[in-house]
């Protein structure tokens, strides 16, 4: 098992999602960097879809109490193992009574903790992933104990190859359903445009901002997932991310790509980013 030391600023366990449940308004959660995440466990060894850590902005402190392989995969993160620093993207094994700082990001928003056998916490709705309203805890809180999957504690076969993972400033996406009714409102400035995020981006969306005000047509509330990029009056833009809702009232002007949804969960509040859209198939 896993004992939490320290918490952190927002750590949270996440698999690959809660799926099936969408009707009764449950959101599908799961890690916000996806490909960060399932390099963490193939290099531990574990199936792509086993539960991780996820840490944002800052990381816990974390003291293991049997020897595992770790991997942390994604921002770039100061982590400390017995007050060493320990390099990340690899495999490292830890003995009982290890303590793991994962402090501070320097570049990235999160970072995610692998280790073999997986985090066993209990599976709500067919997923471990924490979601506040669905699972008994929404983030980790110091004196929590996290238990680990049995695993044969051999070095594991590191992969050959991993998933890229995506960098850059630019978001891909598809026109949404609301897209061409509100282009005329817009005169291109949605794919001609600089965008700020918001500090208050989180897990249920992602804030750009970067239009002026706007007078936009009412509308009934209509189904959004992950991805969805809505337009306010306010001439923000919110991206739902894994914890959002399942319906929504705002226009949707664009889906994002699951490569662009990856790539906005490493970004910041501040940081600029520009929206391109991919050609329809």
């Amino acid at each position: 098992m896993v004992k939490v030391m320290s918490s952190g600023l927002y750590s949270t366990i996440q698999d690959l999602g809660r799926f099936g449940y969408r009707d009764q308004g449950v959101p599908v959660s799961g890690v916000m960097d996806q490909v960060a995440a399932t390099n963490a466990n193939l290099l531990v060894g574990n199936d792509q879809d086993m539960a991780v850590l996820e840490c944002t902005a800052q990381g816990p402190t974390v003291q293991f109490h049997k020897s595992v392989y770790i991997a942390l995969v994604g921002g770039d993160f100061d982590i400390l193992l017995n007050d060493q620093p320990l390099l990340t993207h690899q495999a490292v094994r830890v003995e009982e009574g290890d303590v793991l700082v994962i402090g501070r990001a320097r570049s990235g928003m999160r970072c995610y903790l692998a280790v073999s056998g997986g985090f066993t916490t209990p599976s709500v709705l067919n997923s471990r992933s924490f979601c506040k309203g669905i699972t008994p805890e929404h983030t980790l809180a110091k004196g929590m104990v996290l238990p680990i999957g049995e695993k044969v504690s051999e070095l594991p076969a590191q992969p050959s190859t991993l998933p890229l993972q995506e960098v850059g400033r630019t978001l891909n996406g598809y026109k949404g359903p609301e897209y061409d009714a509100i282009m005329d409102r817009l005169a291109g400035r949605l794919t001609n445009n600089s965008f700020t995020i918001a500090p208050q981006s989180n897990r249920l969306a992602y804030i750009l901002e970067g239009l002026p005000p706007l007078s936009l047509p009412e509308m009934n509330t209509v189904p959004v997932q992950p991805g969805t990029v809505q337009l306010t009056p306010s001439g923000k833009l919110m991206v739902l991310m894994r914890d959002a809702q399942v319906t929504g009232g705002y226009p949707r002007i664009f889906q994002l790509t699951e490569r662009s949804c990856n790539l906005l969960a490493q970004k910041r509040g501040g940081e600029q980013l520009t929206i391109e859209l991919e050609k329809q198939l």
